[in-house]
């Protein structure tokens, strides 16, 4: 059974909350390559109650980041198994018009180039959507 991203997935468990939930920038892919799903595992194994949100949409109203509700007690969040520069820039600093990591089977809107990876993960993730759940 794959780790719950969607709360109906998590309601099929029988859970009422989440001990953890993990953001990544990558697709979930349960397999040992993708760290979340190596980390969720881990923590499951555990007996924590985990899921996953994966290459969560970061610039529209932020449902992805409100989706699962706040955690027992953390939020994990990982840019993915690739660096976001290498995954937006080529070798030669031209922006990357695919992302190996992500199914998708439209067009980006020009000079957009792959949007699923913020650049600065560590700023954009934290700071503008996971701190509103820890504000009193």
């Amino acid at each position: 059974m794959f780790l719950p991203t969607t709360i109906k997935e998590v309601r099929e468990r029988g859970w009422d909350q989440l001990d953890v939930i993990l953001f990544s920038g990558d697709a979930y892919i349960d397999h040992p390559a993708f760290g979340a799903a190596v980390v969720g595992r881990l923590l499951e194994a555990e007996g924590y109650r985990v899921a996953i949100v994966p290459q969560p949409n970061w610039r529209d109203d932020l449902r992805d980041f409100r989706k699962l509700g706040a955690p027992r007690l953390f939020f994990g969040i990982s840019g993915g198994s690739m660096d976001s520069m290498v995954n937006h820039y080529t070798a030669n600093l031209r922006l990357r018009h695919d992302d190996a990591y992500t199914i998708f089977t439209g067009v980006f809107p020009e000079g957009q180039g792959i949007a699923s990876i913020p650049l600065e993960t560590d700023d954009v993730i934290p700071n503008k959507h996971v701190k509103p759940h820890y504000q009193a």
